[in-house]
């Protein structure tokens, strides 16, 4: 979960090499003590390790605490943002979080729960009471910052009375629709999140560094069976919003964020995608403002150059309004980045924007999408594949950790004649044309193989030289599905933010398995698996595009 850029403030760009700002900045290394168990304080202690930046020339300052990504650890020496962030008047504190730092930081590591945002609480604490009487500066107020990870932690902080303001940078505010996106085994970038963190020599096994809820979403996802409803109380304990009964995310009454908050999300990112901050933004009752941008986790691939800069330059005068009282907040609440980018932010009041009409497209015979419902008989069309898992296996709790090249041997093979996924284009667009936001899919699906099958719903944007570029995706898991049962199913992708250019084709691609992204259910492992799509006058299957209206 760590992030893959670096961010930069827009005085870094501009500032004077770090040693020739050394005397604005003091910097040392703490321990600091929290409880083991943070709900049995009695069990003991451990300690994490901290480097704190401190400027100079200030009697008071406020203080920031910076949260690095998952696997990652405390930011050092004088060539990075906290040391920039201090030099402007600020006293940061950036920590391992408990479990990463090669063992500098001691516990387990649990997924940002409660422990983890103990111990933060307790990193705000010792900036306030200064207990070791090393902060020269009387901290006045608190900011928290984080990445990926530290966004997690960011999120859950917000609603704490002693947080002034927040940055929550890609981070996610449901975990359970993170790494079960509609029931589905988020199974790559899991995987990746699970080895990324892994950290053998610090720690004893059976678990090393991890505490059990790791190797229990490992273990299931390698059987491709669903996640335990222990683990699904977890993964709430972690999260800010739950699904709600209609399918949009949901803010959880208790820790609806009370500081003011600055989000930025990132369209390219399929670990916490933009759907799940976008549904909870108007939810939001304190101080708010989002950036939707290009950075992230994978798959990445339409950043532009000096992105960094600018949302950098956004969340310094974030913290410069809310903890020091200087400046204004930015007027655009709502800011987004297109894809492909033509240096156009696109501005908008609130989420959802109320320039998007929802634009119906119908699955037709041939491959086609067409924008009217012409009334046909019905038809369908069939894919699928057989999956092989080859050396995939679980842990066993811990017993027996896999190599990742283990994980990632299935192979998918052909079913007789069928093709291994059903594709259907739209006419080229007249004129250019922008999306914002999710699509949704409403698709009347069945299986003569299966009772659990995956829908995975890939779009692209295919050029007039017929090259595909690939813009977003959705999924869905649909289980139970009886013998000769046409069910509809309705599901949104991760959204985006494209402009599709004249003379360019919308293209969906829709299969049932997605190996190595998507883990399809376990019951079906070495057996045919396939889908089968039904469309026309009783079946009306259909995607409706989020077209941004000029």
């Amino acid at each position: 979960m760590s992030l893959t850029v670096v961010l930069f403030l827009v005085s870094v760009a501009a500032s004077p090499r770090p040693a020739q700002l050394d005397f604005l900045v003091d910097v040392s290394t703490h321990f600091i003590r929290v409880p083991v168990d943070s709900s049995a304080p009695s069990q003991g202690v451990i300690f994490l390790a901290a480097t704190l930046y401190q400027p100079r020339f200030f009697p008071s300052a406020p203080a920031v605490v910076y949260i690095h990504g998952w696997g990652g650890r405390r930011l050092t020496g004088t060539d990075n943002l906290a040391y920039k962030i201090a030099a402007a008047g600020y006293v940061v504190l950036s920590y391992t979080a408990r479990g990463f730092g090669g063992g500098e930081s001691g516990g387990q590591v649990s997924l940002a729960g409660p422990n983890e945002i103990n111990d933060l609480e307790e990193i705000i604490a010792w900036l306030i009471d200064d207990p070791d009487r090393v902060i020269g500066p009387r901290v006045s107020k608190i900011g928290v910052v984080g990445a990926s990870y530290g966004g997690g932690h960011g999120f859950q902080i917000a609603s704490n009375p002693r947080v002034a303001a927040v940055c929550a940078l890609v981070g996610w505010t449901d975990l359970e629709q993170s790494l079960y996106p509609n029931g589905v085994i988020n199974y790559k970038l899991g995987l990746a999140e699970f080895y990324a963190g892994l950290d053998r020599d610090a720690a004893s096994p059976p678990f090393y560094n991890y505490s059990q809820l790791q190797f229990d979403m490992f273990d299931a996802a390698a059987q491709g069976r669903p996640y335990s409803e222990q683990v699904k109380r977890k993964l709430s304990n972690r999260s800010i919003a739950r699904r709600d009964e209609n399918a949009r995310e949901s803010l959880i009454e208790t820790r609806k964020p009370t500081a003011p908050l600055f989000i930025i999300q990132s369209w390219d990112d399929y670990l916490f995608p933009a759907t799940q901050v976008m549904d909870i933004y108007e939810q939001i009752e304190s101080p708010k403002q989002i950036y939707l941008g290009r950075s992230g986790h994978p798959p990445g691939g339409h950043a532009y150059e000096g992105e960094e800069i600018y949302f950098g330059a956004q969340v310094i005068r974030w913290f410069d309004h809310f903890l020091r009282g200087i400046g204004g907040k930015d007027s655009r609440a709502v800011s987004s980045a297109p894809a492909p980018f033509g240096n156009n932010i696109y501005n908008t009041v609130s989420l959802p924007s109320p320039r998007v009409e929802m634009t119906p497209l119908y699955l037709k015979p041939n491959g086609a999408l067409l924008k009217k419902k012409k009334k046909k008989k019905a038809g369908a069309d069939t894919a699928g594949g057989a999956f092989h898992r080859q050396r995939i296996r679980s842990s066993r709790l811990g017993a027996e950790i896999p190599t990742q090249a283990d994980m990632f041997s299935a192979t998918v093979e052909a079913v007789s004649s069928l093709p291994r996924q059903l594709v259907y284009t739209l006419a080229p667009w007249t004129e250019d044309t922008e999306i914002f936001g999710s699509s949704e899919m409403s698709f009347y699906v069945s299986s003569d193989t299966s009772s659990d099958i995956d829908i995975i719903v890939r779009s692209y944007d295919v050029a007039q030289d017929g090259t595909e570029t690939q813009v977003t995706v959705g999924v869905m898991r649909v289980s139970g599905l009886q013998s000769g049962e046409i069910r509809k199913v309705t599901f949104r992708d991760f959204g985006d933010h494209w402009i599709f250019g004249a003379g360019h084709r919308l293209r969906i691609k829709i299969s049932n398995i997605d190996f190595p992204d998507f883990r399809p259910p376990g019951a079906n492992d070495d057996q045919p698996s396939t889908i089968t799509i039904h469309y026309g006058r009783d079946f009306p299957s259909l995607v409706r595009l989020p077209v941004l209206r000029r």
